[in-house]
């Protein structure tokens, strides 16, 4: 089983907030102002489409076959157009009712009640749960068979997130943390009742964001985490988890945050777009693998173990003349550089990947 590096640290600002309800009112008053403008805007849709259509020919005047028929044309097109307007207000309360329904919060619907569009706090009041008990945990952990993701030990129950919510993209989304041993955890996000902090009960954990997962099937993933903020060597520890567990990511899109970036990401049309601007070419991925594999190995250590094996180092020579990595003693030729990594990993002298102090943190962010 891999063991990831516990690369984030939970933000100060989340730290002691279990049991308490932070930001819930706002964030919900909010929703409920976009479902109150969503009734708007349907009323709106449905009266303009309920209107008579008219069809009238100027009194007195002739119209040509050719301008009555721009007429009839036009005024169709504008009924389709009304039409079209309406059921996407139609939709849109739907969903904005589908969103505070998700995230916990009780409306009141009936435009005929004083307190129309507003939340009905004695129902929505909630405080941040932590899932402390491995059952607890257990319960949202993943599992998978065949490239597939199943909530249940038996692979029976495929994980599908269009009954779940996040705050960030709404219906149809669900939260994840990955822990150091790369178990995905996932959640329905619920602002001031269940955080990505509640997943591992406010731990440490190796990556973090949302997904969407339809029978079980991976469509898309993103970074977004307003608690640990994972960096690119959080997001990679994920992606490298999924595709140890066989996980098909050809398709799966891909939305990855930093700072300035959108609110819902940089979207990506799958992992293999996202991980070239990152990675580069092969070799230089894999010598960049390799010299965060030796990050924790110094380098009398490494020498003590590579001049048996008949390797060294390049010397400054050589790397003023573009050489990189590791080279055979006795004929000067480049040694891959996975194969050197996969050689050092067979030694034991490097178990859990490092990454510079610089991305370890998600504190006072």
């Amino acid at each position: 089983m891999s063991h990831y590096f516990k690369l984030t640290q939970i933000g100060n600002r989340y730290h002691d907030e279990e049991g308490k309800s932070p930001h819930r009112e706002d964030f919900l008053n909010g929703l409920a102002t976009g479902y109150r403008n969503a009734v708007m805007r349907l009323k709106v849709a449905t009266a303009a489409a309920a209107a008579p259509a008219d069809y009238r020919v100027e009194a007195g005047g002739r119209v040509s076959v050719k301008a009555q028929a721009a007429k009839f044309e036009n005024l169709e097109a504008s009924q389709a157009a009304l039409k079209t307007a309406l059921n996407k207000a139609k939709d849109t309360l739907a969903r904005q009712e589908r969103f505070l329904s998700r995230m916990g919060a009780k409306v009141h619907t009936d435009p005929a009640h004083p307190q129309w569009g507003k939340i009905d706090w004695g129902f929505s009041t909630q405080t941040v749960v932590y899932d402390k008990q491995l059952a607890d945990q257990g319960r949202t952990r993943l599992r998978v068979r065949g490239g597939r993701l199943f909530t249940d030990d038996a692979c029976l129950l495929p994980f599908d997130t269009r009954l779940m919510v996040t705050a960030n993209m709404g219906p149809g989304y669900a939260i994840y943390v990955m822990s150091d041993t790369g178990n995905i955890h996932v959640s329905s996000h619920s602002v001031g009742y269940r955080h990505h902090s509640s997943l591992l009960a406010g731990k440490n954990v190796a990556g973090a964001g949302e997904m969407q997962v339809w029978n079980g099937t991976l469509r898309w993933i993103s970074n977004k985490s307003g608690h640990y903020f994972p960096e690119v060597a959080h997001f990679l520890q994920t992606i490298h988890s999924l595709h140890k567990k066989q996980i098909p990511l050809g398709n799966v899109r891909l939305s990855f945050l930093f700072d300035g970036s959108p609110k819902q990401g940089v979207p990506y049309p799958n992992v293999d777009a996202w991980l070239a601007t990152q990675l580069g070419p092969a070799d230089q991925l894999a010598y960049e693998k390799l010299l965060r594999y030796l990050m924790a190995i110094p380098y009398p250590d490494f020498v003590a173990l590579a001049t048996p094996k008949g390797w060294r180092w390049v010397n400054n020579t050589e790397i003023a003349a573009g050489r990189l990595g590791v080279v055979d003693i006795a004929t000067g030729a480049s040694v891959p550089h996975d194969e050197v990594r996969r050689w050092l990993k067979s030694t034991g002298a490097q178990r859990v990947p490092v990454v510079p102090p610089t991305v370890q943190s998600g504190l006072n962010r």
